[in-house]
């Protein structure tokens, strides 16, 4: 169900995701952002879903925003989001 619900969704619209699966705080590119302990960083990652960098010539931000909101509609309909 839940994050799962959103990326299948999110595919079946041809739109590309992938879900983290290690704090963005922890790794090299962002390591020097992160100045001190990041607790609540710790819980939210593997809710950071991951779409295609803008601008894209076939993915307008119209197109993915709409995706966005299509699957949000679809895991609220569903109640699965944790």
């Amino acid at each position: 169900g839940d994050r799962h619900t959103f990326a299948r969704e999110l595919a079946r619209l041809g739109l590309p995701s992938a879900w983290n699966y290690y704090p963005l705080h922890l790794t090299a590119p962002y390591r020097s952002y992160a100045r001190g302990p990041m607790p609540g960083a710790e819980h939210l990652w593997p809710r950071v879903l991951t779409v295609p960098k803008q601008p894209q010539p076939r993915l307008t931000p119209a197109r993915l925003t709409e995706a966005l909101r299509s699957a949000d509609a679809v895991v609220r309909r569903t109640g699965e989001l944790s």
